[in-house]
C-alpha cells in the first residue's frame, strides 16, 4: 500500500469514527465508550499528519535491486520463460479493451496491453496482434481485418472492471460481452473510447507470429471536456498476469525546455 492509499485510509477511518462518535452521543452511551472512540480518532489524526507531513517517508520507500548485474541470453530461453522476462521489466503497460464486430455484427471485447500511441500529428496508434498457442489469429485481429474498425475502450481502475478483463481474455464460443453480462458496444467502466479505423498492417522480422496493427485515431468519447494531463485512473498489467491500478504515488513535472 503507497502513501496516497495510507492518507485516504486514515482519512476514512477519522470520517467513520466522527460519526460512530457522533451516533454514541445521541444515543447516550457511556462515556467510557465514546472517550475510547474520541483516542482512536486523535491517535489516527496524529498518523494522517504524520504521514502528511513526510515524517514517515522511509516507510514508503522502494524496494530497489542490489547486488550485482547478471547477464541473460534471450536466444538461450524458451518462449515462456523469456516472455516473464520481457513483461516484468518492461511494466507497467496500461491495459485497453478493444472492441470490434464481425462482417455480421457479432459483438467482440477483449483486453490487450500491447497498444500504444506511436504519432500524435497525424493520430496513430499501433497494437501488436499475437496468435494462439496452437496458432489461431484472435478474434479482434480477424474482425478488424474484415471490417476495418474498432474502438479502444480505457477502463477505470476497480476490481469489477479486472474480473472483466480476465474473463474476456478466455478463449470462449460466445460474444465476450455475454460472459461479462454486458451489453455493447461500450463497457460501462469505460472512462474513455477511442474510435479507429485501421490503416497498415506490418509483419514483423524473424518469422514472429505476431503482427502490428497501425490504427488512426479519428475521435474520442470521454465526458470530460479538456485533456487529462495527469492521466486518468486506470488499469495496467504490472508484471506476468498482474492487473493493478495505473501507479500514481507519487510524481515529477518534467519542464519543458
Amino acid at each position: 500500500m503507497g502513501r496516497e492509499s495510507v492518507k485516504s485510509f486514515l482519512r476514512q477511518c477519522i470520517e467513520y469514527a466522527d460519526k460512530s462518535i457522533q451516533r454514541k452521543q445521541k444515543r447516550g452511551d457511556e462515556e467510557e465508550v465514546i472517550q475510547a472512540w474520541e483516542t482512536y480518532r486523535d491517535f489516527t489524526a496524529h498518523a494522517l499528519k504524520e504521514v502528511e507531513d513526510g515524517e514517515l517517508d522511509h516507510w514508503f520507500l522502494p524496494t530497489l535491486l542490489k547486488g550485482e548485474m547478471n547477464s541473460h541470453d534471450l536466444t538461450e530461453m524458451d518462449h515462456g520463460t523469456r516472455a516473464k522476462w520481457l513483461t516484468g521489466l518492461i511494466s507497467p503497460r496500461p491495459l485497453v479493451m478493444i472492441s470490434t464486430r464481425d462482417e455480421d455484427g457479432v459483438e467482440n471485447i477483449a483486453p490487450y496491453s500491447s497498444v500504444s500511441v506511436v504519432s500524435n500529428t497525424p493520430p496513430l496508434a499501433i497494437v501488436s496482434f499475437s496468435k494462439s498457442r496452437d496458432g489461431i489469429a484472435r478474434d479482434t485481429a480477424l474482425n478488424l481485418k474484415s471490417t476495418g474498425v474498432c474502438e479502444l475502450q480505457v477502463l477505470g481502475s476497480t476490481r469489477d472492471a479486472a474480473r472483466d478483463i480476465d474473463t474476456s481474455a478466455r478463449r470462449t464460443e460466445n460474444s465476450e460481452w455475454i460472459e461479462i453480462n454486458h451489453k455493447a458496444p461500450v463497457h460501462p467502466l469505460t472512462q474513455a473510447v477511442l474510435h479507429c479505423r485501421c490503416v497498415d498492417w506490418i509483419a514483423l522480422p524473424y518469422e514472429a507470429t505476431a503482427e502490428l496493427a497501425v490504427l488512426e485515431i479519428t475521435s474520442i468519447d470521454c465526458a470530460l471536456n479538456e485533456p487529462p494531463m495527469e492521466g486518468l485512473e486506470v488499469l495496467c498489467q504490472h508484471g506476468m498476469d498482474r492487473i493493478t491500478p495505473a501507479p500514481a504515488e507519487w510524481h515529477h513535472i518534467i519542464e519543458e525546455r
